[in-house]
């Protein structure tokens, strides 16, 4: 599936979709209106136009209604085991992302705050499928763990 076709499946889910400069997570446009509001169907065809080569992320937050669990190495691996419930999951270049939804009270990003874990929610985004990673390897949804097979699992910020 092509990048801007995934991109139109993330959006008509709810979430905020922005491009990513080809090959690395900096996003490839000015994003913070994106905190705010969806992009519209014609922005996804202006971003991916002509085969374009951006990859997608999405807008962590209230506007996606997602906090997202980014678990990075070996660290972050133990540091999660047996912790976190079943949702969508995705695999990243050297760890995982874990999709919640959104709780209704404010959160903001935070990074390390376990080891080897970082959480992105009001102010963040994370790379998502079928992206590049840096190292050259593809994000890619874990299996019967894409948005589209499995519900978004309820994120407690106590654990509870």
């Amino acid at each position: 599936m092509s990048t801007h076709a995934e991109a139109v499946r993330l959006l008509e889910l709810g979430w905020s979709v922005i491009p990513i400069t080809a090959g690395t997570k900096k996003a490839a446009i000015e994003w913070k209106t994106y905190q705010e509001r969806r992009a519209t169907l014609d922005e996804l065809g202006e971003w991916y136009a002509n085969g374009s080569a951006a990859g997608v992320a999405v807008v962590t937050g209230k506007v996606s209604g997602l906090t997202v669990v980014d678990v990075d190495g070996v660290d972050g691996e133990a540091t999660v085991a047996g912790k976190l419930p079943r949702t969508v999951t995705d695999r990243t270049g050297h760890g995982r992302h874990f999709y919640f939804r959104h709780p209704n009270q404010s959160l903001r990003n935070a990074t390390r705050f376990l080891p080897g874990v970082d959480l992105r929610a009001e102010g963040g985004y994370v790379v998502c499928p079928p992206s590049i990673h840096p190292d050259g390897s593809a994000y890619a949804w874990e299996p019967s763990c894409s948005p589209w097979e499995l519900e978004l699992a309820p994120f407690s910020p106590r654990g509870s």
